[in-house]
């Protein structure tokens, strides 16, 4: 598989009038529900959708962020701006955060390039020096592909994806990870 592999597994990239990440999950969500012969109710579909402006973090999110203390901290999502503005003020998470980019100034959708692009853009740094960490196994294999050092967090043993590229380190909690990047491994 060459490169063009990462791009062509890519969701569709975000028009000028809308995002689109929430109208994709959604009709992935149907999608899935189909596939398990399953349905549930409008009310239930709203429900499931407002979770993602609702996260929960993991046990393990905070105590990490703060074993990064003196490293900038920043969300790059393929979430729209509003949907991370929210989710990120309600998870509590915010204190411990410098920023949070969405891929929609970009319009293209991580692994595409463009959506890597924007830390650079932001921060002014070589792709080298940006730690990129992921439970997305093909979000940390773009960004590696990219030139990030990019972290896998792999909670759940899963098997690696053939990709490209390949994670710099894989780890099986964030505090693991923030070990890795003040190791600078």
């Amino acid at each position: 598989m060459g490169r063009r592999a990462l791009k062509g597994h890519s969701l569709p990239q975000p028009s000028p009038e809308a995002p689109l990440y929430l109208p994709v999950t959604r009709r992935a969500l149907v999608h899935t529900l189909a596939a398990l012969n399953m349905s549930v109710s409008e009310a239930a579909m709203d429900r499931l959708m407002g979770a993602w402006n609702r996260p929960v973090p993991f046990p393990d999110a905070k105590p990490a962020l703060q074993k990064l203390k003196g490293f900038s901290r920043v969300i790059l999502s393929n979430g729209d701006e509003a949907m991370l503005s929210e989710g990120v003020a309600h998870s509590g998470l915010s204190p411990w955060l410098e920023d949070v980019l969405s891929v929609e100034p970009a319009r293209h959708y991580k692994p595409h390039p463009q959506a890597y692009r924007q830390v650079l853009a932001r921060y002014g740094v070589p792709r080298g020096e940006v730690w990129f960490v992921s439970s997305n196994g093909w979000d940390a294999a773009g960004a590696s592909s990219f030139g990030f050092r990019s972290i896998w967090v792999n909670r759940r043993s899963q098997v690696r994806e053939r990709l490209v590229a390949e994670p710099r380190k894989e780890v099986s909690n964030l505090v693991e990870a923030a070990e890795v990047i003040r190791a600078g491994v």
